[in-house]
């Protein structure tokens, strides 16, 4: 399976709730389309609540708990 992947992506807290994330998740998008793939993943630990809601709001859903990489959990595997 290829995938594209949201990674490192951080908003200081000076500029939070501004929509900023919104837009670079909906940038991530538009890059990933452009580059043909049809599946974005990412990760984000459990206790960032914050990043869940947002992404939560853009139509992420969590596939998978504990994180493991995106490959394993598209693959539906888990690391040894």
């Amino acid at each position: 399976h290829e995938y594209a992947y949201l990674s490192c992506m951080a908003v200081d807290a000076s500029a939070r709730r501004r929509g900023f994330a919104t837009a670079l998740i909906a940038g991530g998008e538009v890059i990933a389309r452009e580059w043909g793939f049809n599946l974005l993943t990412l990760h984000v630990f459990a206790e960032n609540a914050d990043a869940l809601r947002v992404y939560e709001r853009a139509g992420y859903t969590v596939l998978d708990r504990p994180f493991r990489t995106p490959l394993d959990v598209v693959k539906n595997r888990s690391k040894l």
